[in-house]
């Protein structure tokens, strides 16, 4: 991209909408599941809040590590491998009642969790989500959104200029043209 027609902060939020359209798409079937085994309860309201405080997360995140991985090559691995741990640290396929006691608060830190657990919450128990717990992460999505922004802003004017991006080839007619063919003795 040598001369974007576009803004590049669309780039990230495409991204954000991808994933949306792919969450949008898999909760018919999520809402078929709850609605033939557990059952919805005035609890699953709560659905939206909670998507709404994981796409503003989400979009602040994009927007910092986008910018980043323009500069920073190993954004992307390190976000790669991050992601798996968090993945891996999120009670989803176990419960946080296996863990001793002294090690939940670690597992509390862990902003998927509380995501993870709001979803369990108000789709599978049927109860109210953990409304502090939501609201501090709500919080901190508010103030990661409008940090990331204007770092996105700030690094943009650059991502052109970086000698790492590729260059558009010079226009045909500013080639040099090829000597002319010398003549046969």
């Amino acid at each position: 991209v040598s001369e974007p027609r576009m803004s590049p902060i669309v780039l990230p939020v495409v991204a954000l909408l991808v994933a949306a359209f792919d969450t949008a798409t898999a909760l018919p079937v999520l809402a078929l599941l709850v609605g033939f085994t557990t059952g919805f309860t005035w609890a699953a309201l709560w659905v939206p809040v909670i998507l709404g405080i994981q796409a503003v997360l989400m979009l602040g995140l994009a927007l910092i590590l986008s910018a980043a991985h323009v500069y920073v090559r190993d954004v992307k691995p390190l976000v790669t491998v991050l992601l798996l741990m968090i993945f891996y640290l999120t009670p989803i396929f176990w419960t946080v009642g296996t863990l001793p006691d002294s090690l939940t608060w670690a597992v509390q830190l862990n902003p998927a969790f509380t995501l993870v657990d709001g979803y369990h919450s108000v789709l599978y128990y049927g109860v109210m989500p953990d409304t502090s717990a939501l609201a501090i992460l709500g919080l901190v999505s508010l103030g990661i959104l409008p940090l990331g922004v204007p770092v996105f802003r700030r690094l943009q004017p650059r991502f052109v200029d970086d000698p790492r991006v590729a260059r558009r080839p010079p226009a045909l007619h500013a080639l040099p043209r090829p000597p002319p063919p010398r003549p046969r003795p």
